[in-house]
C-alpha cells in the first residue's frame, strides 16, 4: 500500500491559489511548489497539478475566465465599430458640404478635413 504524502492537500490548495490568483502556467506553478514543499519528490508535483487542473472548481473558473476574455474582446470590437461609424458620418457630412458649395468657393480647409477622415477610415479598414 502506497503511503500518501501529508503535504498533498496543502500543496494542491497552493496550486489552486497560484492558478487562480497569480494566473501562472504549469511550469511556473510546479517550480513554486518545489521551492515551498521541500520534502516532496520533484516529479510528484506534475501528477498533482494534473489532478488539480481537472477539478470542477478550476475547470469552471477557467470557463468563466474565457467568457470574461471574450466579453472584453467584444467590448473592444464594439468600441472600434462605433469609432468607425462616427468617423464615417463626419466624413459623409464634410463630403456633402463640399459638394454643395459652388465651384469657385470650394474651401481648402474642408478638403483637408475630408482627406484627414479618409486617412482615418483607411486605418480602420486595414484593421
Amino acid at each position: 500500500m502506497v503511503q500518501e504524502n501529508p503535504n498533498k492537500e496543502s500543496c494542491k490548495e497552493r496550486m489552486k491559489e497560484l492558478i487562480r490568483v497569480k494566473k501562472l502556467n504549469r511550469n511556473q506553478v510546479v517550480k513554486r511548489c518545489m521551492r515551498e514543499f521541500d520534502d516532496v519528490h520533484k516529479s510528484t508535483f506534475y501528477g498533482w497539478y494534473d489532478e488539480v487542473i481537472n477539478e470542477p472548481d478550476i475547470v469552471s473558473w477557467e470557463e468563466d475566465r474565457k467568457l470574461q476574455i471574450v466579453s472584453e474582446y467584444q467590448v473592444i470590437q464594439d468600441l472600434k465599430e462605433r469609432m468607425f461609424n462616427r468617423n464615417m458620418e463626419q466624413y459623409d457630412r464634410y463630403c456633402d458640404d463640399y459638394e454643395s458649395e459652388e465651384e469657385d468657393k470650394k474651401d481648402e480647409e474642408l478638403l483637408e478635413k475630408i482627406e484627414k477622415y479618409e486617412d482615418r477610415l483607411k486605418y480602420f479598414i486595414k484593421k
